[in-house]
């Protein structure tokens, strides 16, 4: 028997949030988890209630040997692992998703609250870190993702929709774009630091998942 190999928990729950359950709805509520071990294999069980219908929702994951690392960075992978659980075209909608989400607010202003500013930061940051992980998909030798990347019907969707996002210079230029927004929230709400100091799991993404 084998699960998805997942390398971080912050990966684990955009995961989750990215599946759907039955009634269409994305998020979910008393997440609990346990360590389980089948023969030789270790892994983890993860068990959510959908917050739309309460139905219990199980994913077991086959989690990385990695030592975690205690950061207040959003942090789905190491850097020299592309991830197996979600592909490069999710990856880059993900990231797409909370660029515009992180956008929208910015322009509307009037952020007042610290939850609305740990909000706002740590959804750009997550556009940045989900950015990184297009990324890791690239082959040192070339300047294209690879077609191999994208094997999940949502990936390969936005792939086959436009590909060109998923060139090296493209990826970089949009990684530009949001760090240079990054720094422009900063300037207005913060002293350059983390404004919500202690860390915060990234939210589900905006707009839903995928099938």
């Amino acid at each position: 028997m084998s699960f998805p190999y997942a390398r971080t928990y912050d990966e684990v729950n955009l995961y989750m949030s990215l599946r759907p359950c039955v009634c269409g709805e994305t998020e979910f509520e008393e997440q609990t988890s346990e360590r389980i071990r089948l023969g030789a294999l270790q892994a983890e069980r993860f068990d959510c209630y959908c917050l739309g219908c309460a139905r219990l929702r199980e994913f077991t994951f086959q989690m990385s040997d990695r030592p975690r690392e205690v950061s207040f960075e959003v942090r789905f992978g190491p850097d020299d692992e592309p991830s197996r659980l979600i592909d490069a075209g999710e990856w880059l909608a993900v990231s797409q998703l909370y660029g515009a989400a992180a956008t929208g607010v910015l322009d509307e202003g009037g952020i007042e609250s610290a939850d609305e500013l740990a909000a706002v930061y740590y959804t750009l940051t997550s556009a940045i870190a989900a950015l990184d992980e297009v990324v890791k998909f690239i082959p040192d030798d070339v300047d294209v993702v690879p077609e191999g990347a994208f094997w999940t019907p949502g990936g390969r969707a936005v792939w086959e929709a436009d590909r060109s996002p998923f060139t090296r210079e493209s990826l970089a230029a949009g990684r530009e774009r949001l760090v240079d927004r990054l720094a422009e929230f900063e300037r207005r709400y913060g002293d350059g630091g983390d404004p919500a100091p202690g860390g915060r799991e990234p939210g589900p993404p905006p707009g839903g998942g995928f099938d």
